[in-house]
């Protein structure tokens, strides 16, 4: 066994010492300021030390799978997801000013593009004109009922003072002597007559005069509508924001006749939410209310939380544009997926801000707890076949 001493040689010389020691596949062990060398077997001992720390590794990362496994339900088929607002013309115009650019935050009730008024303002004012001249038909309809119903009241009072004068005359007439020429007591009987037929035709031009102010009020019903209508026209030359939220793309410049339905600016909403897509094989252990992490691969590295807030009622296929028909005979049998709706925090989005924009993709692991309800579950009979 060699061994040397600190105060025998230089540095340098222990420094050449020591190489040559790790050439041969040695280990310098030290004890104070004596340098042992103790020859060991290398490739044999290294070969199980690594076998061993490859086994405890194995083991510890299968032990955390499996644990991960019972506790969490994990998808990278997740997207952030949010409601698009496509603004649109309501009327036929021309603009005259856009206000926002692409990308700008707006607030609710903001304005956003403004079209030509004077087609609306002049609209507006024929309806105001006509709405005050049904209003004047109006006045005169009610005029004409109270003018019809006091000749009535008149006719009423002739009328009975015909038939007292008649009274009267048929009085004088009894017996055999008479002191009324028989001229005055038919003057009499046709003043009355004459005055019970103008009592009837005045009540008749009271029902009409009535029917009258009916229709004059229905035009100045019709008028007050029409007016309304052009007001809404000229507020309609004024698009407004909503929601608060940021323009996404602008189709609009100003100059450019628009028409009604015409697409003009998309606006993105802030109410944002997750979208996992689980797999049907998954969904068994997944509640509302249930805690979440999220990953979004925009920000790696980082995990947000959030909270289970709906299932869809049916899977994914069932919203297509042509879904899936099993009983044409070409039957394939694949997993389907689940549509989950998953609130994120307000932290989160305090955080991350306009960074967020719907469509980004994430990784979303659901907490489900220590045991799922599928161990539990009565087993799948083994004779089911797809038939």
């Amino acid at each position: 066994m060699a061994e040397f001493h600190g105060d025998e040689h230089t540095f340098q010389a222990w420094k050449v010492q020591l190489k040559k020691y790790e050439r041969r596949g040695g280990l310098m062990v030290s004890w104070g300021m004596t340098f042992t060398h103790v020859p060991l077997r290398t490739p044999l001992l290294f070969r199980w030390l690594a076998a061993m720390w490859l086994v405890a590794g194995l083991s510890i990362a299968g032990i955390h799978r499996w644990r991960e496994s019972r506790c969490w339900v994990v998808t990278d088929n997740a997207y952030l997801d949010g409601p698009v607002h496509p603004l649109a013309a309501r009327l036929l115009g021309t603009v005259t000013e856009v206000l926002v650019e692409e990308h700008r935050r707006v607030k609710q009730g903001e304005i956003l593009i403004r079209l030509d008024p004077r087609d609306a303002q002049t609209r507006r004012d024929q309806s105001e004109a006509k709405l005050s001249e049904t209003r004047a038909a109006l006045a005169a309809a009610e005029t004409g009922v109270t003018h019809t119903q006091d000749n009535t009241l008149l006719n009423d009072i002739a009328l009975d003072k015909a038939r007292l004068d008649l009274a009267r005359m048929q009085g004088l007439t009894c017996g055999t002597r008479t002191s009324v020429a028989r001229q005055d007591l038919d003057h009499a009987q046709a003043a009355y007559d004459t005055a019970g037929a103008s009592v009837v035709a005045s009540r008749s031009a009271v029902e009409v005069a009535k029917a009258e102010m009916v229709v004059a009020r229905a035009k100045e019903s019709a008028a007050a509508a029409a007016l309304q209508e052009a007001i809404l026209q000229c507020e309609y030359t004024t698009i407004r924001s909503p929601v608060d939220g940021r323009v996404g793309r602008r189709n609009v410049e100003p100059g450019q006749p628009v028409i009604p339905a015409q697409p003009l600016i998309a606006l993105v909403g802030d109410d944002l939410w997750l979208t996992a897509n689980f797999k049907e094989t998954q969904i068994a252990s997944i509640n509302v209310g249930q805690a979440a992490l999220i990953r979004f691969d925009a920000f790696p590295g980082r995990e947000w939380p959030g909270t289970v807030e709906s299932l869809s009622p049916a899977s994914g296929a069932r919203f297509a544009l042509l879904p899936p028909d099993n009983a044409t005979g070409n039957f394939t049998r694949v997993v389907q997926r689940l549509p989950v709706r998953i609130r994120i925090h307000q932290a989160a989005l305090r955080e991350l801000g306009p960074r967020l924009a719907p469509g980004l993709s994430a990784k979303v692991r659901v907490r489900v707890g220590a045991a799922s309800p599928i161990e539990t579950a009565a087993p799948m009979p083994a004779n089911l076949t797809n038939r």
